[in-house]
């Protein structure tokens, strides 16, 4: 027998399992080498009842112990737990504690049993739990529709409720169809391959198609790959599908805007909400000289200031840009060639059905004629009230004299 429990202990000690034994008759505690390097406890520690479970983080876990000794001891129950410990060094752990109860007569006489430090696999256990609470989270509350797909077989395992949102089918009757039935048929080829290729290249790709709503409706979307996964052998595709329908109807608008503004005299530029610049017409490139590339993704006055521009006037329009408001101004300003000319422009700011500011559209017209022939009129004006002036005074002094 004691060749056996010899056995036993070198066993456990190889395993990194301490072992543990309480005697309830002489209230005597004994804890092996083991358990003491866990707990972080000198060799020559002397364990007595009370101190043992001080070791076990305050609060929940001490109550829990306590709870389960105080079962083993008066009822003779078996347990086997995790808990959360804090060492003499103040350090934190997890153990697994397992005890067994010798019962002579109807009355426990001892307590024995194991202690396993599983830290390591407990903290894996707390990041993946982490990493699944924060994917549910976003799984949830995505503004896009996510699905995960089985690549085995193109089955869909599971969706959001963003999915039944833009498809009307519940998600009882999304998950366990096949992808196809969400994609029109003419979109068959590009959607299988799009799955081939994230399957076998590691790469971000986004795709634009259309999915099929349960009604029968298409809706423009993009479609873009996540990180794929490995279940019990079976390897899932995370896929993330954004409505673009309203993108798609502004560029068709934008599209129809630019055949018509392409035959205007007057200047358009179109800007986004920071006022940088995504199109113009090519009246406004043969006004200012600039060529499109010198144009897009740059705020459109950048290269129109001169040594005479009005800062007032060019202040008002920063601050309507910076507060999205519409302007109508008239300003002078300069081409590339630093050449003159007097500028009308009345700036609109353009909305989305939910009240989301979407764009500035600048519609400019080139007036210096207009303006030139106002200076000079200003000036003959001024120069007929001089005379005038003159005229009075001079009838004035000569009625005065007589």
């Amino acid at each position: 027998m004691k060749n056996k429990l010899e056995l036993y202990f070198r066993a456990a000690q190889s395993a990194k399992i301490g072992i543990w034994k309480m005697d309830l008759q002489t209230n005597h505690i004994f804890w092996d080498a083991v358990t003491k390097c866990i707990l972080e406890v000198p060799e020559n520690f002397e364990p007595i009842i009370g101190n043992g479970i001080n070791f076990y983080t305050m609060g929940e876990n001490r109550d829990r112990i306590k709870v389960l000794i105080n079962s083993a001891i008066n009822h003779g129950i078996t347990f086997s737990d995790k808990f959360e410990i804090t060492t003499a060094k103040n350090n934190i752990k997890y153990v697994e504690c397992i005890c067994q109860v010798d019962v002579i007569d109807g009355k426990a006489v001892h307590l024995l049993g194991t202690f396993q430090d599983i830290t390591k696999e407990q903290n894996l256990i707390n990041e993946l739990q982490l990493s699944v609470e924060k994917f549910s989270s976003v799984f949830s509350s995505a503004n896009d529709a996510i699905l995960i797909i089985d690549t085995s077989n193109g089955i869909i395992t599971d969706c959001n409720s963003r999915s039944t949102e833009l498809t009307g089918y519940y998600d009882s009757e999304i998950k366990g169809i096949h992808h196809s039935k969400l994609f029109p048929v003419a979109f068959g080829k590009e959607l299988r391959f799009f799955l081939k290729y994230n399957l076998t290249k590691n790469e971000y790709k986004v795709n634009e198609t259309s999915i099929k709503t349960k009604s029968g409706n298409s809706i423009a979307v993009e479609i873009a790959s996540g990180k794929k996964f490995m279940v019990d052998n079976s390897t899932y595709l995370v896929c993330f599908i954004r409505d673009i329908s309203e993108r798609k109807n502004v560029e068709a608008k934008l599209s129809l805007l630019s055949l018509a503004a392409s035959e205007t005299t007057d200047t358009i530029v179109i800007a986004n909400p920071n006022g940088e610049a995504v199109w113009a017409n090519q009246a406004y490139l043969d006004l200012t000289g600039l060529k499109m590339g010198e144009v897009i993704g740059q705020k459109p006055g950048y290269a129109s200031k001169g040594p005479e521009t009005d800062e007032q006037a060019s202040e008002l329009m920063r601050k309507a840009i910076q507060n999205q408001e519409s302007i109508k101004i008239t300003i002078l300003n300069y081409t590339k060639n630093k050449e003159k000319y007097w500028f009308e422009l009345n700036i609109t700011t353009v909305f989305d059905r939910h009240n989301t500011f979407i764009h500035f559209i600048g519609v400019g017209r080139n007036v210096t004629s207009r303006i030139e022939k106002e200076i000079e009129l200003k000036k003959l004006l001024d120069i007929t009230n001089i005379q005038n002036n003159k005229l009075y005074n001079f009838t004035h002094i000569v009625s005065h004299n007589s």
